[in-house]
């Protein structure tokens, strides 16, 4: 019997090990600034008027992952404001391919891009 409470204890106190070591993982990684996501912030680029930053940013970010529904979005955004229709279009038809579930959300702007005056 007293074996047996020799084994839970030790038990425990490996749990508790453990945990904390969990726990200093977890605090350390926050200070070190691990699993941040490297994205830019695209709204606040647009906010800004940064459509060139907005294009190259997107641009590099669909490099490595062409269907990444952010970028496309940000892209064409940054297109329409800089008066670029066309390939505000082409954005938003790669956006509708990429994220077919979308397609009925973004009919209205393709309608609008079309009915506009193409300026490019």
């Amino acid at each position: 019997m007293e074996s047996d409470l020799a084994q839970i204890k030790l038990l425990l106190w490996l749990v508790l090990a453990l945990q904390v070591s969990f726990v200093a993982a977890n605090l350390a990684c926050r200070w070190l600034g691990c699993g941040k996501r490297d994205r830019p912030d695209y709204a606040d680029l647009l906010a800004r008027e940064r459509y060139e930053e907005v294009l190259s940013r997107t641009e590099a970010r669909l490099n490595d992952y062409p269907a990444d529904a952010d970028a496309l979005y940000f892209r064409a955004r940054a297109f329409e404001c800089m008066g670029m229709k066309k390939s505000a279009q082409d954005c938003v038809r790669r956006l509708i391919r990429a994220e077919p579930r979308m397609a009925y959300a973004l009919k209205d702007w393709i309608e609008t891009l079309e009915g506009s005056d193409p300026s490019e």
